[in-house]
Parts: C-alpha cells; structure tokens; sequence
C-alpha cells in the first residue's frame, strides 16, 4: 500500500450530481487531481473512533456508510421515502457515493460514504416511471439464496488495536450464502475479507 492509499481526505467537486459521480469514478481525476493535492500523505488514524480522522471528518458532515445510514438522517435532508428504498438506490448504481475513506484497523478496507443531499437529488431527476419500477423493485421480496458448502482458514488476531498481530491460522468448514460464511462452529465471516481464504466443497 503506497502513503497516499493510507487515507484520502474529502474532495468536493463540482458542476451537476452526474458529472460529480463521472469525476469521482474517473481515474484521471484521481491521479490527476486528488494525488497532487494530498502530495501522497494520509491525514492519519483516529484510534478512539476506530476509523481513519478524514471517516471521522466525513460523520460530522453528515455523510455515511451503506451500513450506518438512518432514516432520521434522510428525512434531515428533504428524502421522503424508506430507508429500503434509498438503499435498494445504492444497491442500483443511482444513489452514488460521494467520496470514500477507511475502516477500522486491522483491514483499512475502502468504505464509501453517501450523502444524504445526492440521493434526494438523485431521485428528482428520475422520472415518475422510474420511481416507480425504482419502488416496485424495493418493495419486491428476493428469493432465498441456496447455500454452498466451503472450507477454508482464516486469521487469528492478537496484539492491540493501535499493533496488530497474527497469532494463527484457524480452519473452519461452514455455508456460503451470498457475500457471508456462516461457520459450523458458530458465528460467520466476510466471504471477501482480506484474511480469510476458502474454496467449495463438492458433496
């Protein structure tokens, strides 16, 4: 991992919602852009929130992860629908994250935050056929996912959060469903963690 991936601070862009969310996924913009600025240093890790100082920056703005938006939020910033919409809108490419940061120690995975503002605008540029097919999709109930047997290892942790350490390998048979293992001894793992490594099982 070079420095600059250590953190990347906000960077606010303009013109409309589409040519921000273009820029933001553009590569260009990113190496053209965001690293000059950032002169390839992070703005460093907040131990006692558990995230990276510019995830702390991002909360007190009002922006979220996927898995920490709430309906308060939303209605805060004009949105009138359910919060099962406005995810299924992420979920659908619509409501786009406007910048992204890093989780917790020890995985410093990318994590994108939202900003209420962009979904509100986001919707008003649907038009009501696509609010509509836009509902009836939210609303609409998956079929169950058919599990798949795997094994594999993951990473025992050990140390202190601010010094990380692996301590061991653990072996594990569980059921995959979807993005997560629920293990056979109990509990459940990320199937795309970062130490985790596993492979199907033929019955």
């Amino acid at each position: 991992m070079t420095d600059w991936e250590n953190e990347m601070p906000n960077h606010r862009v303009s013109g409309t919602l589409r040519e921000r969310q273009d820029q933001y996924d553009s590569i260009d913009y990113w190496e053209n852009v965001i690293l000059p600025k950032e002169n390839k240093r992070g703005a460093g890790y907040n131990y006692d929130a558990g995230m990276s100082n510019n995830a702390v920056a991002a909360y007190n703005r009002g922006l979220y992860p996927i898995s920490q938006i709430a309906l308060t939020d939303l209605r805060a910033a004009g949105w009138r629908g359910t919060l099962k919409l406005a995810k299924h809108l992420i979920k659908a490419g619509i409501w786009r994250a406007s910048e992204w940061h890093h989780s917790a120690a020890p995985w410093y995975n990318r994590v994108e935050f939202y900003d209420p503002a962009d979904l509100v605008e986001a919707w008003a540029d649907m038009g009501p056929a696509e609010q509509s097919e836009a509902k009836a999709a939210a609303s609409a109930k998956a079929p169950p996912e058919e599990g798949q047997r795997v094994e594999g290892t993951y990473t025992i942790w050990g140390g202190s959060r601010r010094r990380p350490r692996r301590v061991g390998e653990q072996k594990f048979t569980g059921l995959l469903v979807g993005k997560w293992i629920a293990l056979d001894g109990g509990g459940r793992k990320k199937a795309n963690g970062n130490s985790i490594s596993w492979h199907r099982v033929d019955i």
